[in-house]
């Protein structure tokens, strides 16, 4: 009778495991496809790859024609985080990303941020959803910098 119930039990587990799992979208490009395939489809938009930039576990992309740079954090061939890196010389181009940039990811992954910085020079909004969080992150202290950051539900170490 034991073993029955622990066969029961293994299905049971089993079944609710198969359950497919989603993941953030990156400009189109899913988070959950091969480092490598991600790397290659970067390339394939005009990105190259910043040697000076690129370390080990990370990645860095960049496109002349594009306004931000991405950073890739990967462990083995899973992406575990991408971050845009917008450069601008004035805090009024930065902070006139901020807000577009909040709405469209409100629009695309519903739902409120979290707002744990609410200031002129410095806000901070995430959004957490079971796929991933969104991080939109705006400083304005001495460099301006805005930044975007996804990174996967479960990050693997």
């Amino acid at each position: 009778m034991k073993k029955l119930i622990l066969a029961a039990m293994a299905v049971v587990a089993l079944c609710a495991c198969q359950g497919e799992r989603e993941y953030l979208s990156y400009r189109g490009l899913p988070m959950n496809m091969p480092f490598k395939a991600f790397q290659d489809s970067m390339m394939k938009r005009g990105f190259q790859v910043d040697t000076t930039a690129t370390a080990t576990g990370s990645l860095a992309l960049f496109n002349p024609a594009a306004e931000y740079t991405v950073t890739v954090t990967y462990h083995k061939d899973s992406i575990d985080a991408i971050q845009e890196n917008y450069a601008y010389s004035t805090n009024d181009s930065t902070a006139a990303l901020f807000q577009p940039t909040r709405d469209s990811l409100q629009q695309i992954l519903g739902g409120q941020p979290f707002m744990p910085k609410r200031g002129d020079d410095h806000k901070v909004c995430r959004f957490e959803t079971k796929k991933g969080c969104v991080s939109v992150i705006l400083e304005n202290t001495n460099t301006p910098t805005f930044n975007v950051l996804y990174e996967t539900a479960t990050v693997t170490k």
